[in-house]
């Protein structure tokens, strides 16, 4: 595929400023990817505010970027969302910007677009139609209208993962030959090995036992972290386990299990932890255990894979793509499963090293060099090739 010079590019760009992890990553990744790799292209980041997130001024800082601030009161969160539906539209055909193609960074695009800009969306999952009961019935209904019209409106439909193309085409009955699956790198810091003079730093900051089991993400109902709680009561695991992740009402759920089960000595729950921080953590920890309900991709495992760790996550949905054909698989309602697991893996240092050593190749594949020429022809085909 050829390329056209001096493309004009445009990104809904509001979680790349605002989010420090999930769709702000990628947004970054994205953007990142394209302006280093193909600086020829011009590319506009569209936001109603700034942020203060390092990693978006380096972004920023990067020759072929351009952030565009729209005038307008558009501070408070329904303004925004306004915004991003029914202004920035029309804003792109100016004259001042010239974009060609318009990419919607998290599974929406905005109304009054041009039919002269090509369109790109990508959707990470459909986790509102899958498990609506997590949802408030206000948002599925919002959710479900604005990713549908995304879908019917995209020249270019980019899915984190095979199995969200399957719910695409599922759910909303998408067009299978205008979705690429282009599976999400994780960020470039888990690639890095950290020194023992700062892991010790870490391990003292939050007092952290030796080879203990790491499970990493958001602590809601969905990532299903009370599984694990179960996993080590069911056979008496004495295990230490540490939950790193943002607090929602659930972790109260998670306290609780642990006071009435007595896991205190041995379970860490920690909030808020510095993305700096986390490679030390992962690599510092002898399993990483995932048990999910459902994910678009599953971002933590390739973390995990890229520091060394063994990997036990969900049967189905698309944790297959980001463990890999080497990591074990648990049923995510059966404890007892996960159990035997656990055991299995951390009585036998040979089988850590052989699936630890199989994951880091096989996350390869998700590198940044790869990674970066997908993301480009996700974006570029449509304003090439891509019709209405």
């Amino acid at each position: 595929m050829t390329t056209s010079s001096h493309m004009h590019i445009g990104f809904e760009a509001k979680r790349l400023f605002t989010n420090q992890t999930g769709l702000g990553n990628y947004s970054r990744f994205v953007v990142e990817a394209l302006a280093t790799y193909f600086p020829q292209h011009h590319y506009h980041l569209y936001t109603p505010e700034m942020g203060k997130l390092e990693e978006a001024s380096r972004i920023m800082g990067l020759p072929p970027v351009r952030t565009i601030l729209p005038p307008g009161p558009w501070k408070s969160l329904a303004m925004q969302s306004f915004w991003r539906s029914f202004v920035l539209g029309p804003s792109l055909s100016s004259r001042a910007h010239h974009d060609q193609v318009f990419h919607g960074l998290s599974n929406e695009l905005p109304y009054y677009i041009s039919s002269k800009i090509k369109t790109v969306v990508t959707i990470h999952d459909l986790l509102f139609l899958r498990y609506p009961q997590l949802y408030k019935m206000v948002d599925v209904r919002i959710y479900l209208t604005k990713t549908k019209y995304a879908v019917q409106r995209a020249d270019q439909i980019i899915a984190v993962s095979q199995q969200t193309k399957e719910d695409l085409m599922e759910f909303l009955g998408a067009d299978g030959q205008k979705i690429a699956v282009i599976h999400q790198g994780c960020h470039a810091i888990f690639r890095e090995k950290v020194s023992e003079e700062y892991k010790d730093k870490i391990r003292k900051k939050y007092q952290l036992p030796e080879g203990y089991v790491l499970n990493v993400g958001t602590v809601e109902e969905r990532k299903n972290a009370r599984l694990i709680l179960e996993a080590l009561v069911s056979q008496k695991l004495d295990y230490p386990l540490v939950i790193v992740g943002r607090r929602t009402a659930y972790q109260r759920e998670l306290e609780r299990y642990m006071a009435r089960h007595k896991l205190g000595h041995r379970v860490r729950i920690l909030n808020d932890v510095p993305l700096a921080e986390l490679p030390a953590l992962y690599q510092m920890a002898q399993l990483f255990v995932y048990p999910s309900l459902f994910e678009g991709f599953g971002i933590p495992n390739l973390e995990a894979q890229h520091s060394g760790l063994p990997v036990i996550t969900s049967q189905g949905a698309a944790f297959s793509e980001s463990a890999g054909p080497h990591s074990l698989y648990i049923s995510p309602q059966n404890a007892d499963e996960l159990a035997e697991a656990l055991q299995k893996v951390m009585s036998d240092s040979a089988l850590q090293r052989k699936m630890a050593s199989q994951g880091a190749q096989y996350v390869e594949r998700f590198g940044p060099t790869s990674g970066r020429l997908r993301a480009h022809q996700g974006v570029s085909k449509p304003a090439l090739v891509g019709t209405h």
